[in-house]
């Protein structure tokens, strides 16, 4: 037996969408379900055992940004000076 999730937005077999349960599918049915989008597979070992299910990969971290000071970065500080717009 495999546990699926049913990820369509209609019930599967009774099942409401985003519940999980367990049934023995065969081959046949299972791929037809995936294929259209109805279930995936939450997991089962080659051995029969039901596998963990995988678990979302974490956000990476977003590196903290030191505040500018009043006037830094302004547009007019990348123009060197020169230009009599720089003002």
């Amino acid at each position: 037996m495999k546990e699926y999730k049913v990820s369509g937005a209609r019930s599967y077999r009774g099942h409401e969408p985003g519940s999980t349960f367990t049934e023995d599918l065969s081959e046949a049915e299972e791929e037809r379900a995936c294929a259209r989008g109805s279930i995936s597979v939450v997991g089962e070992d080659g051995n029969g055992q039901q596998a963990a299910p995988e678990e979302e990969p974490e956000p990476e971290a977003q590196e903290a940004q030191e505040p500018v000071e009043d006037g830094e970065g302004d547009l007019a500080d990348t123009t060197g000076g020169d230009e009599p717009w720089a003002s």
